[in-house]
């Protein structure tokens, strides 16, 4: 029935900077969805706003805990990269992080030193 997910390490990345089962989860959701709803394509084609989506999946997290709903986040998110509705998407390794907030609302560089 669903799919197993695979991952495949790099470098020695160790494999706590990622979870499978978060993983698997976004793929049994997608697989789930495929049989009630067809093809990801065919919601696109239909309107379906993947960023507005995402953004009312991770409301729905901070309201009910529910992690179910960071991965549906991640699913829509997943689904814009695959159709992307920006008129300039594109893929850019090198790109500059734009840092991470943390809970106090400041906003630091991406080096841990900054934490």
């Amino acid at each position: 029935m669903p799919s197993e997910v695979t991952i495949t390490l790099r470098g020695g990345n160790p494999s706590t900077q990622y979870s499978v089962a978060f993983l698997q989860g976004m793929v049994n959701r997608m697989l789930t969805s495929f049989h009630k709803y067809g093809h990801v394509k065919d919601a696109i084609d239909a309107g379906v706003d993947c960023l507005a989506s995402a953004q009312q999946r991770v409301r729905k997290y901070y309201e009910t805990g529910n992690t179910e709903y960071l991965m549906d986040a991640a699913n829509y998110l997943m689904m814009e990269y695959m159709f992307p509705s920006h008129q300039r998407a594109h893929f850019d390794a090198e790109s500059r992080s734009p840092g991470r907030t943390l809970r106090s609302g400041r906003i630091t560089d991406k080096h841990a030193e900054d934490l």
